[in-house]
């Protein structure tokens, strides 16, 4: 074998052991590699036709006392604070202690920012002023008799979790609201 064939031998070597040290290439002490999920995920994405931007980001609709309000698209576990930054910031008569920004986002969400009047009147169960389970902040739902932090804690994570509530009925669907509680907040919301 001469210098060339011996070379292109140890190259082609080189390149099969690469790819046969690993599922996905040979794996050298201090080099982080992809999760398996993260493959996996990025392979059904590819056989689906979407890209991975498309499934690791989410659309969120931001609207209200914002500088640019509209659609914007965010990576997945992106907080409303992020949303607020894309939206170019709270406007000057915005009134952001009504908007809890460190809360997790999720795909196709609103977040409407009020101006201090206008949380006013939601915080003080005005009349015209229900409490829109669907949408309500964990503040707002916190203007409910009987709904503390960790219940509005409670009633977020079930409304994400099943997509909202379809009748205020379906908030006894909470674990730890029962028909007494009902009674007490079903003339104050609204879905």
């Amino acid at each position: 074998m001469n210098r060339l064939q011996g070379a292109i031998f140890i190259i082609v070597f080189m390149m099969l052991f690469t790819a046969c040290g690993h599922e996905k290439g040979f794996v050298s002490d201090g080099f982080e590699t992809e999760s398996e999920e993260t493959f996996t995920s990025e392979t059904e994405t590819a056989e689906e036709g979407l890209s991975s931007e498309e499934v690791s980001s989410i659309c969120v609709d931001v609207e209200g006392e914002v500088k640019s309000p509209g659609v914007y698209t965010l990576a997945i576990g992106s907080r409303v604070s992020d949303a607020i930054k894309a939206a170019g910031g709270f406007s000057k008569d915005a009134y952001a202690p009504a908007i809890n920004q460190a809360r997790e986002l999720s795909d196709g969400e609103q977040i409407v920012v009020r101006s201090e009047d206008e949380a006013a009147e939601v915080f003080q169960g005005s009349d015209d002023s229900l409490v829109n389970l669907n949408t309500a902040t964990k503040e707002e739902l916190m203007t409910l008799p009987g709904i503390g932090e960790s219940k509005a804690t409670d009633i977020i994570s079930y409304r994400e979790a099943k997509g909202g509530f379809s009748a205020i009925e379906d908030i006894m669907k909470v674990p730890g609201i029962k028909t007494g509680l009902f009674e007490k907040i079903k003339d104050k919301v609204k879905v």
